[in-house]
């Protein structure tokens, strides 16, 4: 599944900065602390445990819930649906 698909179904998306991918989902997804070399993996999923269980952020939120939605809202312009309909407003002014 790729993050968009995630996002748009309602899967809480946990991403380490990397490459500049944080940039682009960063409206959509958890970005956690950017994880150190060499122990990267203990740490993310560390990040991604505490995320999920809402212990991430503290401040007796649902967070898992809150980045549910905020999935949803993000990805809404790139549905199949908003494409399509998209695409066909650009084929009403060119016909």
């Amino acid at each position: 599944m790729s993050v968009t698909d995630a996002l748009a179904t309602g899967v809480p998306v946990v991403l380490a900065p990397d490459d500049g991918i944080e940039a682009v989902f960063e409206e959509g997804a958890c970005i956690t602390n950017e994880v150190k070399k060499g122990d990267w993996l203990d740490q993310f999923v560390e990040n991604t445990v505490k995320m999920l269980k809402n212990e991430y952020y503290g401040g007796g939120i649902n967070w898992s819930d809150a980045w549910s939605q905020g999935g949803k809202d993000w990805a809404k312009p790139y549905t199949f649906k908003a494409q399509c309909d998209s695409f066909l407003k650009m084929l009403e002014v060119l016909i």
